[in-house]
């Protein structure tokens, strides 16, 4: 049975600049003023760190109910770009309002500034929330099922623009503002104008044409396991997995990102120029293997990219540990800052190979009718719950036990996600393959139609058993036999 023509991408097929500069404009957006937010509320309007510290916990909270809330209301037909403009110009507006001069004026220390401001945060959680996740179900879909290994390669420009964006607004603070940080407020508007710029410009209506359902690229020849719907994919061993294999593995990541500037600083007195290293160190493999995801994905495939995500965060996880016991051991040759650093350097390869792979994977798997909503529920999972249980664990043990409590919980979340994974590969070939219903090819379907069209044109016999009479020819079928009485040509 000749199989049919591979199907070609839904998505728009002009060029995937739109998905890039979405990434990089909005990533420039929030690595502007959000970043330095904090430092704003405590030296400008005159927080305490007890505020700022309660503000800590009101946001992750609107977060999660905004993410989800928007990302399910988008897949409603026509809301998705309504909310996505909602979010990102609500959100913007609520930003800037931190820099009103009526915020300032309020009386220092007092309940309003501070009311006025956890109702900002609160706010900005809840709207820019949603604008991530519906992001990344823009670009699943205007990639298309035949393009999600190429996720990767989009997706790195948003460490680009963050990274680019947090070293221009120290840069025009310092220099432009005199160390002012009222100056961040504009350079962040005309981020969101750029950002907005983009958005309007960017095609929307793709996202309302009904898709066909086309062949996995790992998977070809052999059934998806698509689901019909939300709770139909959540059943779904291979989509339950993959949440957990998420949530595992981004609880061990944040569990060592929640300790780190404590270990550096009160441990190992580490210099605040080294803790600025910790960013640029961290993307130093990310950009290039976001970059090169697709081909990593194409030559091994998701699942050995997804192992090869694990092992390099469980390798991290373990110079962790080495470091703190060399360090509650009274020293030596591994008590050094240098080694953290060094393994921050696989932070960002185990994040662009996992995430890369991961996420394309469950794309590919979810139906578009709820994508929206699933692709909402994946960034909860892996930046909104694991985020907290991570933050949490990680601070209780610290307290409690100190580093190296939190470094071995991380080796074990790490080391949890292997046999997760090799579960979750072995339903995903069972998946794959399950027997499909079968379904005539292309040239079978052409071949029946030609048929049935000669069977109407000789009067509804088959063209098997007309005769055709030829000049001084036998009388023969068509099928070279011979005998039969049926129709003639004359």
């Amino acid at each position: 049975m000749m199989m049919p023509p591979e199907k070609q991408p839904e998505g728009p097929t002009a060029g995937l600049l739109v998905p890039k500069a979405l990434y990089l404009t909005f990533s420039m957006m929030s690595g502007s003023a959000p970043v330095l937010l904090p430092l704003y509320l405590k030296d400008v309007l005159s927080l305490t760190l007890i505020q700022i510290k309660d503000t800590m916990l009101v946001t992750p909270i609107c977060a999660f109910i905004g993410g989800t809330a928007w990302t399910t209301l988008s897949d409603r037909p026509g809301w998705f770009r309504p909310i996505f403009f909602f979010c990102l110009i609500g959100s913007t507006i609520l930003n800037l309002a931190f820099g009103l001069d009526a915020l300032k004026q309020t009386p220092v220390g007092s309940s309003e500034r501070y009311w006025i401001c956890l109702a900002l945060l609160g706010g900005v959680a809840f709207t820019v929330s949603g604008i991530g996740p519906l992001m990344d179900a823009y670009v699943a879909r205007y990639l298309g099922e035949g393009r999600q290994h190429l996720y990767g390669e989009q997706r790195v420009f948003a460490t680009i623009g963050q990274a680019s964006s947090t070293f221009i607004t120290g840069v025009w603070v310092d220099n432009v503002w005199h160390g002012s940080l009222d100056g961040m407020w504009s350079l962040y508007a005309t981020f969101g104008v750029m950002t907005i710029a983009v958005c309007l410009v960017a095609p929307w209506d793709f996202l309302s044409v009904k898709p066909v359902d086309t062949e996995s690229r790992e998977d070809v020849g052999a059934a998806k396991g698509k689901t019909k719907g939300l709770l139909d994919t959540l059943r779904s061993p291979v989509v339950a997995l993959s949440l957990f294999l998420s949530f595992v593995f981004f609880t061990s990541r944040v569990l060592l990102q929640t300790v780190v500037n404590f270990f550096l600083t009160s441990d190992l007195n580490a210099s605040k120029t080294l803790l600025g290293l910790l960013g640029p160190i961290s993307v130093l493999l990310e950009v290039p293997l976001f970059f090169l995801s697709s081909r990593v994905i194409s030559r091994v495939g998701t699942s050995m990219t997804l192992f090869i995500g694990i092992v390099t965060q469980l390798a991290r996880a373990l110079v962790y540990v080495a470091v703190s016991e060399a360090v509650a051991n009274g020293g030596g040759f591994l008590a050094d800052a240098k080694w953290i650093l060094a393994a921050d350097v696989l932070q960002g390869g185990s994040f662009a190979l996992f995430w890369s792979a991961l996420f394309g994977h469950v794309s590919e798997r979810t139906p578009e009718s709820v994508k929206g909503t699933m692709v909402g529920i994946l960034n909860a999972v892996s930046f909104g719950v694991a985020s907290v249980v991570g933050s949490y664990l990680g601070t209780d043990l610290y307290a409690r036990y100190g580093a190296s409590a939190v470094f071995y919980l991380s080796v074990a979340c790490a080391a949890v996600s292997v046999p997760v994974w090799a579960v979750w590969n072995r339903s995903r070939k069972w998946v794959s393959r399950s027997p499909r219903p079968e379904t005539p090819s292309d040239d079978e379907e052409e071949e029946e139609e030609e048929s049935e069209q000669l069977i109407r044109a000789y009067g509804g016999e088959s063209p098997q058993s007309v005769v055709v009479t030829l000049p001084n020819q036998d009388t023969r079928h068509r099928s070279g036999g011979s005998g039969s009485h049926g129709r003639r040509f004359d």
